[in-house]
């Protein structure tokens, strides 16, 4: 039996042959996942859902400026998903396709 190891790390390169984790300032504040889209737009680091053990399928959205310093946005106007695309072109982000695979309620809580 194989052991999936979901993780809530960074790290960034100038070059595609060195990498260095980049600290957080504390721990992620997003749930470990997998299966989620990460796009830069308007100079900011744009993470959109994916997937989380125990939990499912996750509609949140965080931004950072610096990829250490991370910030929930408003609620995503789409459903939870994993497997997802997304892209940007022009001024606007697409969210495309994926999967809705809830097996329980996002580990996420709702914004205030």
């Amino acid at each position: 039996k194989q052991s999936l190891s979901i993780m809530a790390q960074s790290f960034t390169s100038a070059h595609t042959d060195q990498w260095i984790a980049r600290e957080l300032n504390g721990a992620a504040p997003w749930a470990e996942r997998h299966s989620h889209c990460l796009v830069s737009w308007q100079n900011e680091l744009i993470l959109m859902g994916g997937f989380t053990t125990p939990g499912g399928s996750l509609n949140d959205v965080w931004t950072s400026s610096n990829g250490q310093d991370w910030e929930r946005l408003a609620a995503a106007g789409w459903g939870a998903r994993d497997g997802h695309c997304a892209v940007v072109l022009g001024c606007e982000i697409f969210v495309i396709a994926g999967a809705d695979q809830a097996s329980a309620p996002s580990p996420t809580p709702p914004l205030p």
